[in-house]
């Protein structure tokens, strides 16, 4: 059975999207971009899941209505329901997981080595309708 994953899509106050880079130890994609976000677990929303890991990875304390559902994403290993949230400052912002984190544009992810999963659904929601 796939694992079941949130993730939140954060842009800022340009439409540019934050991606989050993971360490080079990590057990999967390692060094590689993606979305924040992280496995839902027992008992939890894939909601409640968004809103917990968007605290613990950048302290930021997203109210629950703050967030857009665009999607539920299936693949082989992952289930990934996926939300929209405003960047809700503009200063910097302590990274709790990873190895770093930068805003970018649809282009530019085209050239990041994004996670597959996450390139997937970046590319087809950019594709579907603008992101910003």
């Amino acid at each position: 059975m796939a694992r079941k994953y949130a993730a939140v899509i954060l842009l800022d106050r340009k439409g540019l999207v934050m991606l989050q880079q993971k360490t080079l130890d990590a057990p999967h994609h390692a060094g590689m971009w993606g979305m924040f976000g992280g496995g839902i677990e027992e008992g939890e929303t894939a909601l409640s899941a968004a809103v917990r890991e968007i605290k613990e990875e950048l302290e930021i304390e997203l109210a629950p209505e703050t967030l857009l559902h665009v999607g539920d994403f299936a693949f082989p290993d992952a289930e990934i329901t996926v939300f929209r949230a405003e960047v809700p400052v503009d200063s910097a912002l302590p990274l709790h997981e990873g190895r770093g984190m930068g805003y970018f544009t649809k282009e530019e992810i085209e050239h990041l080595r994004v996670s597959p999963n996450d390139r997937q659904i970046l590319l087809e929601l950019f594709n579907a309708r603008p992101v910003e």
